[in-house]
This record gives C-alpha cells, sequence and structure tokens, in this order.
C-alpha cells in the first residue's frame, strides 16, 4: 500500500503545533531573501486560527514577489537606501537636496522612521501629515511630501521589498491656491520707470519684470549668454546654491562639512535649468539693450575702481564666471539678499507682499494681456508643461473675448443707422427687431 508524501513544499512551512506554554507556532523557511541567503521565518499567536492566518498572509506576499527581510529594514533605512543609490541617479542635486530635507525634517527624525518597511500602514503615513499640519505647514508643502513618500515607497515594491504601497491608501492633499501677488501692465511699467533711475539693482529688475526669469536664471546670467548686438539672450544655467561635502575619509575631521578642512561641491554652483523647456533664447527689448549695455560700463568701471579687491566668482570646482549682476566685488548676489532688495524695491513703490517670484508672474500676464500666442508664451517663460497656462485662465479668458470682438468686427457688415447694439456689441436691427416681434 503506497504511502503519501508528507514533505510539504518550500514556503509553505510547517503544520501548526501547540507549544508547552500553550501558544501555537508555525515555521516557513524562504529562500527569496534580500540577502540571498534562505530563513526560517517563525510565527506565533494565542490561538491555533491566528497563526494559521498570519502565516498564510506572509505566504501570498511571498507569492506576490515581495522578499523576505531577514534585517527587517525600517522605514528610515530604506529612505536612506533610496535617496543615495536610486534617487541620486534620476535627479539634479539640488533637488535631492531638497528631498533630503522634507524627509529630514518630517520622518527621519520621527518615530515612524524606525517602523519596519513590511509593517508600514497608511496609519503611520496619516501620522507624518497630520504632524505637519499640526506644525502650521501648507497643503503644497504637505502634497510634496506625499509624493516623495509614494515614489521611495512604490520604488520599494518594484524592488520586492513591499506587496503594495501603503500611502496608496492616503489621499493625497490638495495643493494651496495659487494666488501670486500680480501687479497691472501699468504698474509694471512704474516699476521699469523706477528701475531705469536706480543705480544698485536697476538693470537687474528690470530683466525681472520683462523677461520673468526664475530668480537663480537671472542671478546666474553670465556675459556670454548676452549678444546686445542682436539683442538675444541665452537662458541655459541657473545659480544655486548646494551643502558642502566631507573631503576627508568618513567625515573623520570631526567638523561640519562646510567646515571640514578639504571640504568640496558646495557653496555658489552653476546648475542646469530647471527643465529641458527652460533652455531657451528670448529677444530683448530694445530699452531693456540699452539699460544691459550700460551696466555692462558700470561693472568695468566697477572693476578698476575695486582693483584688487574685485574677485569675480569662481565655483568649487576652480571653473570662473563673468556673471551680469554680481556684489561690488564680482562675487555672486545671494537669493535672501537678492529677495531683501526686491522687497524693499517694491514697497518703496507702492506694492506690499510681491514676491520675487511674482515678477515672473507678472511677466506672464503681462504677455499674455498684450495678445501673444500662447505657445511663445511658453517657450518665453520656459514652461514644460501646458497646464501652467491654466494659472492664467483669467487673461485667456479675456483674450477670447477679445478674439470673438476681432472676428465679429472682420466678418459681419457694419451696422445701419437704425441698428442696437446688443450684449457684447452684437448688432441687432431695429426694423428686423419689430417685424419678428409682430409676426
Amino acid at each position: 500500500m503506497p504511502t503519501s508524501n508528507t514533505r510539504r513544499d518550500n514556503g509553505e512551512g510547517s503544520k501548526p503545533i501547540q507549544r508547552a506554554d500553550g501558544r501555537w507556532q508555525i515555521s516557513v523557511r524562504v529562500s527569496n531573501t534580500t540577502t540571498g541567503k534562505p530563513i526560517r521565518k517563525t510565527f506565533t499567536k494565542k490561538t491555533r486560527a491566528e497563526v494559521v492566518n498570519a502565516a498564510k498572509k506572509y505566504r501570498n506576499g511571498l507569492a506576490q514577489g515581495i522578499l523576505a527581510d531577514p534585517e527587517r529594514t525600517s522605514l528610515g533605512a530604506w529612505i536612506e537606501h533610496w535617496l543615495n543609490n536610486i534617487a541620486a541617479n534620476r535627479l539634479r542635486e539640488r533637488t535631492l537636496n531638497g528631498y533630503r530635507g522634507y524627509l529630514r525634517r518630517w520622518v527621519l527624525t520621527q518615530p515612524e522612521a524606525n517602523v519596519a518597511l513590511e509593517n508600514l500602514s497608511s496609519i503611520h503615513l496619516d501620522r507624518v501629515e497630520t504632524r505637519m499640519r499640526e506644525a502650521g505647514r501648507s497643503e503644497t508643502t504637505i502634497l510634496q511630501v506625499h509624493r516623495i513618500l509614494s515614489k521611495l515607497l512604490s520604488d520599494a515594491v518594484a524592488r520586492g521589498r513591499l506587496g503594495k504601497n501603503p500611502i496608496a491608501g492616503v489621499q493625497a492633499p490638495k495643493a494651496a491656491k495659487f494666488d501670486p501677488t500680480v501687479i497691472t501692465p501699468a504698474k509694471a511699467r512704474e516699476l521699469i520707470a523706477a528701475a531705469e533711475v536706480d543705480d544698485d539693482w536697476g538693470p537687474n529688475f528690470m530683466v525681472a519684470l520683462a523677461l520673468g526669469l526664475r530668480q537663480g536664471e537671472r542671478l546666474g546670467l553670465c556675459w556670454e549668454d548676452v549678444d546686445l548686438n542682436k539683442r538675444t539672450m541665452r537662458i541655459s544655467r541657473e545659480l544655486g546654491v548646494l551643502p558642502w561635502k566631507h573631503g576627508c575619509v568618513k567625515g573623520r575631521c570631526g567638523v561640519k562639512p562646510a567646515e571640514c578642512p578639504d571640504r568640496f561641491g558646495g557653496g555658489f554652483q552653476m546648475m542646469e535649468t530647471k527643465s529641458a523647456a527652460g533652455t531657451r533664447t528670448v529677444s530683448l527689448p530694445g530699452p531693456l539693450a540699452t539699460a544691459l549695455w550700460m551696466q555692462k560700463t558700470v561693472q568695468e568701471q566697477v572693476k578698476v575702481e575695486e582693483g584688487e579687491h574685485w574677485v569675480g566668482f569662481a565655483d568649487s570646482y576652480g571653473k570662473t564666471w563673468d556673471l551680469v549682476f554680481t556684489r561690488r566685488d564680482g562675487r555672486p548676489i545671494d537669493n535672501k539678499t537678492d529677495r531683501a532688495a526686491w522687497k524693499a524695491f517694491t514697497e518703496a513703490h507702492g506694492v506690499e507682499g510681491m514676491r520675487v517670484h511674482d515678477a515672473r508672474h507678472t511677466s506672464a500676464t503681462v504677455l499674455l494681456s498684450l495678445g501673444v500666442d500662447p505657445r511663445v508664451v511658453m517657450d518665453v517663460m520656459g514652461w514644460s508643461q501646458s497646464s501652467m497656462l491654466t494659472r492664467y485662465q483669467h487673461v485667456l479668458d479675456e483674450m477670447k473675448v477679445t478674439v470673438a470682438d476681432k472676428v465679429g468686427d472682420a466678418l459681419f457688415s457694419a451696422p445701419d443707422p437704425g441698428a442696437e447694439v446688443g450684449p457684447r456689441g452684437c448688432v441687432v436691427s431695429l426694423a428686423d427687431f419689430k417685424a419678428r416681434k409682430s409676426s
């Protein structure tokens, strides 16, 4: 009589057994692990049903491709791995540093960082977002952290560390309402007139208002990018600030990276534009080209006056850059100084609460209100997504009305002397109206 095969398949686990203390136990041998070495996973519960369900849930996860993690990687450990080995190969350094800052502030220094990745749930992620709201952070900032966590956890799923992304059960926050301080073309003209007689910041702020460059693009503008004869400007880089890195072995100098004797890679750096669309060539209005001629002349005079005190700008790698807008000694203007000067300038001329970036929004509004084709506006502003235009829907709607009026003027005959004008300039023949009314 043949005997039945009692050998259990790999991953199926042992039969439930009751221990001397009354608890139930199942052991599962797993060969698909994060380290590549087989392990034995043991489950212990109060009842037989509970331990069977726990083992079943675990086996289902293995069947979905999840790798067993004998080291029990925490969320914090996965974040560090993701930043250093995955995101570092995809993102620009400044973007990566921004991600580090968000995650360090709101996750890595919080209790959720110690939760084992396999035990992470939507409840833990809810707590992260609740903590941010209690700290007064905007929904836009919370949404940014939500998106970062979603991406790094999706990568954990793709690499077999998770069965599903737990953040999928958390509703994404809604970004705060887009509400920039945008001034009218008439007020922008007034500010530009004031900038024309401002010896310190005039040309700088004229470029901000007339061309709508991002702050980093404007502060990183070099003379080699400007052709004053052709009246063109090439935007292909932007100025940014990066944190310093240790140059010694594993930070053995014992001080902060910025104080390391062999530090490297930090301070002011030239970077690529925000997107491929950010690299562009724009035409200069005549008065702006004249203002830049004056800026170049004044800068040459300052170099002579400063003499050996003119140091110019060389990044941490030794490359020199001939900047259009600088401090008096030729060094770059940092973004805080630029913001403070902009705030003082605009408030002095009756504009309260206008950010530096609002000059960019004003420039886009002016272009659209002048009837410039939205596709051309996208090119001038360096936008990579047409969705940016939806932020200026009120201007686009006004343009549609103007187009309708132009079509009416071009295609419809002039009104007769007895005609009345209806809503939005519609012409109604009085004789026709009376005839229709009496019929």
